[in-house]
């Protein structure tokens, strides 16, 4: 399914599905339900259901209602929440609670071009990669929480 919402494209034939839950009940139950949560390349995750008329996925039509399938955009906050209600504390975990240490793990976040110019000029200057270069500033944040 594709859609565009606020001026974003949400498609979950080119976004990761991380996981899925259905309430198991038939497809023909006006209460069926199942969501699946998705993450785009830019980080940014939604949720894609389908349902019944009689869940949140149902719409009004003429005098009655039916049963659709709807996108909607999570924060990530929203994203771990529906997450921690509805996957298994394995699954939850793979997505949300990372290794501490020295593992890595390849990540994507959007940057402006001259935000992404900047990062190489200064790791270049330093001799390091760029890896390296966003570690040591985050290293050097320290733990504010």
């Amino acid at each position: 399914m594709r859609t565009i919402i606020n001026g974003k494209v949400y498609d979950t034939s080119t976004a990761v599905g991380l996981g899925h839950w259905s309430n198991n009940k038939s497809f023909r139950d006006p209460e069926s339900k199942e969501e699946t949560l998705f993450i785009k390349r830019t980080g940014e995750f939604f949720l894609w259901g389908e349902g019944g008329p009689e869940t949140n996925y149902g719409e009004r039509i003429g005098k009655g209602w039916k049963g659709s399938a709807k996108v909607f955009p999570l924060t990530y906050e929203e994203a771990e929440e529906w997450a921690r209600e509805h996957l298994s504390k394995e699954d939850y975990d793979l997505i949300f609670n990372m290794p501490e240490g020295d593992e890595k793990k390849t990540v994507s976040y959007s940057l402006s071009v001259s935000a992404i110019n900047k990062l190489k000029q200064k790791a270049r200057v330093a001799g390091i990669s760029v890896s390296e270069l966003l570690e040591k500033l985050i290293a050097s944040m320290g733990d504010e929480d």
